[in-house]
């Protein structure tokens, strides 16, 4: 099958949504389908210096990327979308795949079958968007919406958007790890409990509890992976302590490699979760790839008790903690003082995303006709 994936990330950068667009290609490339990406050109938001694509996402699949005009102009949205109409017109697809709101509308108008990815209620985004997911979700061409939380999925619904049996649940995915082995030259201490933190360090993020926890605890040694320049300058100002280590940007082909170095991962979401474009409140129909790559680590998890956490994590294979009590942090971390309660909880955590949470399972399933 001829599938185009119509996205809203730009290609490469350090957002999650870019890895689950360039995941979720290599996943459909591997089922044997013909895929033709498009992205929007935006240079100034590309990461430099990338000379393989796909190197630096860690995808082994090829397939074609077209970067199409996205001017910093309003109405960029409509220049985009004609672009992407023309491309499709082009490459003649089967099915049409997609984040792009306004972009899947045009697809649609062009007569082609399409699936469109839900993130977020992307209809109170505005007034236009709230019409234009009016007009995607009545056209008789949009063959499912999926949602990657039950939560999202309950409130499309309420809303009274799109019938609840064309509604596809799918959490985000992981890739398998075929390397285990640790990083030599890891700047933590000997001996000492290694606590680590993979992801952005955006408002919500839980940072500020790491801090708090590496203040009571000197006896373990902090990592923190991942943050821009400005962000890890300003949680470096807030403290001095020799055993927290910002380690910056690592790109996502490399990450396995530091988390195969802690003994434990953190995922202290707040209730109020900011993403790469500003939105602010995701936590409530969040499904963070940093949780399913934690499982694909083998490591012991230690999460906020969210209830968008709760779709995927439960007490067998992770702790989920009260997200802003400090002391109930420090308590689950001591609590896996043991290797062998350690290695308990990774076990389990690490079959559950072994037989449902790949990136292969959630090709299958997004394009699959069972809800």
């Amino acid at each position: 099958m001829k599938i185009a994936y119509i996205s809203n990330s730009v290609i490469p950068s350090r957002t999650a949504n870019s890895i689950n667009v360039m995941k979720m290609c290599g996943a459909f490339r591997r089922e044997g389908h013909d895929v033709l990406l498009l992205s929007p050109h935006r240079a100034k938001d590309k990461e430099p210096g990338i000379p393989d694509v796909y190197g630096y996402y860690g995808i082994t699949e090829r397939f074609p990327i077209r970067h199409l005009p996205y001017p910093n102009v309003r109405g960029r949205d409509w220049v985009y979308s004609y672009y992407v109409r023309r491309e499709l017109k082009m490459f003649g697809p089967d099915l049409v795949y997609g984040r792009h709101l306004m972009g899947c509308v045009h697809a649609l108008k062009s007569d082609h079958p399409t699936r469109f990815e839900l993130h977020f209620p992307v209809w109170e985004r505005s007034t236009r968007d709230h019409a234009l997911f009016q007009r995607l979700a009545r056209d008789l061409k949009l063959e499912r919406i999926v949602a990657i939380t039950s939560a999202l999925k309950r409130m499309c619904v309420n809303e009274r958007l799109f019938p609840h049996e064309k509604i596809i649940v799918a959490p985000d995915g992981a890739d398998p790890i075929d390397d285990f082995s640790p990083m030599p030259d890891w700047p933590g201490r000997k001996d000492m409990l290694q606590v680590g933190y993979v992801g952005h360090l955006y408002p919500g993020r839980g940072i500020d509890i790491i801090i708090h926890l590496a203040e009571e605890m000197d006896d373990v040694d902090f990592h923190i992976i991942g943050g821009t320049e400005l962000d890890i300058r300003y949680w470096n100002s807030k403290t001095n302590w020799k055993h927290v280590f910002f380690h910056g940007h690592v790109p996502p082909r490399n990450v396995s490699k530091y988390r195969n170095n802690c003994d434990i991962l953190l995922a202290p979401y707040q209730d109020v979760v900011a993403v790469a474009d500003g939105r602010e409140d995701t936590c409530s129909v969040m499904s963070p790839l940093k949780i399913f790559e934690y499982m694909a680590s083998k490591k012991p998890i230690i999460a906020s008790d969210l209830p968008a956490i709760r779709e995927i994590l439960n007490g067998e294979n992770a702790i989920l903690v009260r997200h802003d009590s400090v002391q109930d942090w420090k308590e689950a971390i001591r609590s896996l003082d043991r290797k062998q309660e350690r290695d308990r909880l990774a076990l389990r955590a690490y079959q559950d995303f072994i037989t449902t949470y790949t990136w292969q399972h959630r090709a299958r399933r997004v394009l699959g006709q069972e809800i």
